[in-house]
């Protein structure tokens, strides 16, 4: 492979890993864009974390994640998602 073709490569995987953390938390796409500021970016990303805590109540699979012993894809896998 040559050095543009390793880049390219690179830079597809980038794109995807961003696309996909921009789907779990489109707020930070909006205040990555600029388009809102960090105290909004935290109260939006606040209000998400709640609405998830709400919805996964009682989800031990969940609860790992919340309390930061598995990733987020771990969890998406363990769920089955």
């Amino acid at each position: 492979m040559t050095k543009q073709e390793i880049f390219k490569e690179a830079t597809k995987k980038l794109n995807e890993k961003k696309a996909a953390f921009y789907k779990r938390e489109p707020e930070r796409k909006l205040y990555d864009e600029g388009k809102i500021g960090w105290n909004e970016y935290l109260k939006r990303a606040k209000a998400r974390e709640e609405k998830e805590r709400e919805f996964y109540k009682g989800n031990e699979n969940f609860e790992l994640y919340d309390e930061g012993l598995i990733t987020y894809d771990e969890f998406l896998e363990l769920e089955g998602k």
